[in-house]
């Protein structure tokens, strides 16, 4: 019951991964990663560079030629506020580390990766890296589950005769 759980709410909750890419034309062309088809077209100004939140909820572009910033929701695929900046912006980048692991990137799945580590569900494969490419074997399965039934109260006492039995 507890894996059909777990599934359900990554299926529910995860986004598809989406690419913005600027385009000549003063916007972004928003691509479905997964179809690798245009979703929507952003007006967003002149020469737009574009940095997206860790949380992956908000892009944030440049408009060269108005001075300002524009948020865009991603959800909304909309333009939901412009912030006045210094003239001609260019480069943009969003602050600090998005995750524990140097190879875990801001999308809309590192928010879960996170919170199992932080609740010590997982420690990652190594050396820093969370390897989230790389597939999880039986074994590693088994003590994702230990670890998430500990951490909604099961003492190891309760849950041995469950993994003793056949």
């Amino acid at each position: 019951m507890l894996v059909i759980g777990l599934l359900f709410v990554a299926n529910t909750w995860a986004a598809a991964p989406r690419a913005y890419i600027t385009n000549s034309d003063g916007t972004i062309s928003v691509v479905d990663t997964g179809s690798n088809s245009v979703v929507a077209t952003i007006p967003v100004g002149e020469f737009g560079q574009v940095a997206i939140n860790p949380a992956g909820t908000y892009v944030y572009v440049t408009d060269y030629s108005n001075n300002q910033v524009l948020v865009i929701d991603t959800r909304q695929k909309t333009v939901v506020a412009t912030v006045p900046v210094g003239h001609g912006p260019g480069g943009i980048a969003i602050g600090g580390p998005p995750s524990d692991f140097f190879d875990v990137i801001s999308n809309s799945y590192y928010i879960y990766i996170e919170a199992l580590f932080k609740a010590g569900i997982t420690q990652g494969c190594g050396y820093g890296d969370f390897c989230p490419s790389e597939n999880v074997t039986r074994h590693q399965m088994a003590a994702f589950l230990y670890y998430c039934a500990k951490l909604i109260g099961f003492r190891r006492r309760e849950l041995l005769p469950i993994l003793r039995a056949d």
